[in-house]
């Protein structure tokens, strides 16, 4: 934890000691993360160097009494989660007290032996404590997005994470972590992903079916869409800004018109139609796709 790189939060006090670094180096072209820790200036901070910093802060207390362990949306950053914010606050978990830290949540919850995990020389929860933890702690949908996030790093399954709940439903925020984890899922794909989904589900439809793989009897496409119906032959897919440039506004073209041919009903989603009025049209396209589909109207809300 004391080697400088040159884009890594290290400890100031260590690399002048061994030589790395000058004083004067760390006061001129540093900036200071946490007590004792620093950052090139110059570097952006992300989520991965927040719970890097935490780590290198850590390791300067080797007590086993004042032990600190990654948690939370840090412990999700470490794990490779992709949603995490880069201005979203850290998180590290020691059940005694330490002192306060800027932009970091200190838990002290009482962990297991199973709850921790170390790796290269850093103690983090587990990744079925981090996503049950980011269940519990997260406020509205974004605990949905980050679960899902845990799934896309391989390091924890649905059927794992139902378990750990189920064996753990004393813990502060359990019921909430059940919830969530029930509304989660591993075929999630980014976090507007997500929202649609859950936006269908709450609206009252039959839950869709994630990444779905669709191959069209002419081979003109073959992929996977985001959401749908198989039953009905609907699917719903997410597209972000990168929709706008021409050659793929051209792909999406062909794929439509190849889904289209091969008896599919496409319904393409933006931003926009997953908030206010748009939320309203967006479900009720949906609904009139599936009824033209031959789904049965009781089967679905009625809006």
């Amino acid at each position: 934890m004391t080697v400088v790189e040159g884009s890594e939060p290290f400890q100031a006090a260590d690399a002048i000691s061994s030589g790395r670094v000058t004083r004067d180096f760390v006061r001129k072209k540093c900036k200071r993360i946490l007590p004792g820790v620093y950052l090139l200036r110059g570097v952006p901070m992300t989520a991965a160097r927040r719970a890097e910093a935490i780590a290198v802060w850590a390791a300067s207390k080797p007590s086993s009494r004042c032990r600190v362990v990654l948690a939370g949306r840090s412990a999700a950053a470490f794990w490779g989660a992709k949603w995490i914010g880069d201005d979203e606050r850290g998180a590290c978990n020691s059940h005694h007290a330490v002192q306060a830290l800027e932009g970091v949540d200190v838990y002290r919850d009482r962990l297991g032996e199973e709850d921790i995990v170390t790796i290269r020389g850093v103690a983090i929860t587990s990744p079925a404590r981090t996503a049950f933890d980011l269940a519990r702690r997260v406020p509205g949908d974004d605990a949905v997005i980050k679960v899902d996030a845990m799934y896309r790093t391989r390091s924890v399954r649905k059927h794992q994470l139902e378990l750990y709940a189920r064996c753990h439903p004393r813990v502060h925020g359990a019921r909430r972590a059940s919830e969530v984890i029930a509304l989660s899922d591993e075929g999630a794909d980014s976090p507007q992903e997500t929202r649609m989904r859950l936006a269908i589900v709450r609206a009252g439809f039959p839950p869709p079916e994630s990444q779905i793989y669709v191959r069209t009897g002419d081979g003109a496409f073959r992929g996977y869409i985001d959401l749908g119906w198989r039953r009905w032959r609907v699917l719903l897919d997410y597209e972000g800004g990168g929709h706008t440039e021409r050659a793929q506004l051209d792909k999406d073209v062909r794929r439509g018109n190849a889904l289209y041919k091969d008896g599919w009903n496409w319904v393409r989603v933006r931003a926009r139609h997953l908030r206010g009025d748009g939320l309203d049209r967006f479900l009720r396209d949906v609904r009139d796709a599936l009824l033209a589909a031959g789904a049965d109207p009781g089967e679905l809300p009625a809006l």
